[in-house]
């Protein structure tokens, strides 16, 4: 989810993340316990996306928003630390602070970038795709590229 300054991602139901190994099965672990009649393929997913949120994405590493509602794909920077925010009508409690540098309709990236951000489901890393989304990137802002 889009939020201002934040990108975040839904599960307040799994708790405070942070205290959990940067290990797989520690994750998978908390998403059967949390989520018990899921199907196993569906949370070790989930805990892979979760694990790469919490740990392994650094600052200033790009990231890449696709609202669905507004058809907008938004670029930006993580500029922080993970941290879990509970809020009152918001199931959005996990969060990374961003510095949003652009946005961009759907309909201007090009043929991988849209087959990356459709395929995908929550937060994932893009690989053979970055080009093609790092040229919409460099697009935002032609003076200093990507």
């Amino acid at each position: 989810m889009f939020l201002g300054g934040t990108v975040a991602l839904d599960g307040e139901d799994l708790g405070d993340l942070s205290s959990i190994p940067n290990n797989l099965a520690a994750f998978k672990q908390r998403f059967r316990t949390v989520f018990p009649g899921e199907v196993a393929g569906t949370t070790s997913r989930w805990a892979r996306q979760y694990l790469q949120f919490v740990h392994e994405v650094e600052r200033q590493d790009w990231i890449v928003y696709k609202s669905k509602r507004t058809q907008m794909v938004h670029f930006g920077h993580i500029t922080g630390a993970y941290r879990f925010q509970p809020q009152a009508g918001l199931d959005h409690a996990h969060l990374r602070p961003v510095r949003w540098v652009g946005s961009q309709p759907w309909g201007t990236l090009g043929p991988l970038a849209k087959k990356a951000l459709s395929s995908r489901a929550g937060f994932c890393g893009l690989k053979s795709e970055l080009n093609d989304v790092l040229a919409a990137i460099a697009r935002l802002n032609p003076t200093t590229g990507a």
